[in-house]
């Protein structure tokens, strides 16, 4: 993921309201949304070449997303995929507490991330970054998550998470197709406000938008997750690619006891 701009707990229906775009080179291999075979019990999309995914959920109430750190001095070629953070998380017997102090140890194997872990039916939703190795266990609130800390002020989350505001403030039931909507900004903004991740000035304007597009690279999908006081999660999917049909692909589950 790319952006992730999500309202935490400030709903009595709708505890978790998340909107997220996954930025990727279009021809990288890659299954929409589906409910996984093997690991099962898993629901997201799948990045096949790695094998992992970008933001996910499993039958028990589970989730996770995870976003790269924009920093051209952190690549390498021989940290792990990032990706395997979430189907580790989701098939793990460990509390997120548990599992993410295990990560910690060995945060080191991967480029830089920002993940989102969260355990619905216990109310809990934490933020971790392995560059600085800190852990924000979230409270009420609206936030932004794209490729530096959670909540930067870049313009992308500034303008999401207003635009999420506004979106939330219309009406008590989440309206996907608004949602959708708000994930195909493309406004620009003035290059002055831009932040400097050290790629340059032509690459922060391409990368400035909540939605990118480009020849090779760009918004591949957009994804709306909610999760209902009663249990029930949905979790909707639209393919963005560049002469692909925007379908649509949507999983609606309970969570259960493990």
């Amino acid at each position: 993921m790319c952006l992730i701009l999500f309202s935490w707990q400030q709903s009595a229906a709708h505890p978790l309201i998340l909107a997220a775009n996954r930025d990727e080179r279009y021809d990288r291999p890659t299954r929409g949304l589906h409910n996984w075979q093997q690991p099962h019990g898993i629901i997201g999309g799948r990045d096949l070449q790695a094998g992992g995914s970008w933001l996910a959920a499993n039958q028990q109430g589970r989730f996770a997303a995870v976003t790269n750190v924009r920093d051209p001095r952190l690549v390498s070629d021989d940290a792990r995929s990032r990706g395997s953070l979430i189907t580790d998380y989701l098939t793990s017997d460990l509390s997120s507490d548990e599992w993410l102090g295990e990560l910690r140890e060995r945060r080191d194997d991967y480029a830089g991330f920002n993940l989102l872990v969260g355990d619905l039916r216990l109310s809990q939703l934490t933020c971790y970054s392995n560059l600085t190795d800190q852990l924000d266990k979230l409270s009420p609130g609206t936030y932004g998550l794209s490729n530096g800390s959670l909540d930067e002020p870049w313009p992308k989350v500034e303008r999401g998470k207003r635009l999420l505001t506004e979106s939330l403030s219309t009406t008590s039931e989440p309206d996907i197709t608004d949602l959708f909507t708000l994930l195909a900004d493309d406004y620009q903004p003035h290059e002055t406000l831009l932040p400097n991740t050290g790629v340059g000035t032509d690459l922060e304007r391409l990368l400035a938008p909540i939605t990118i597009h480009s020849e090779l690279y760009g918004t591949c999908s957009s994804s709306v997750f909610l999760a209902h006081a009663n249990g029930k999660l949905q979790l909707h999917e639209q393919d963005r690619r560049p002469e692909t049909i925007a379908t649509l692909l949507s999983e609606s589950w309970m969570a259960i006891a493990d």
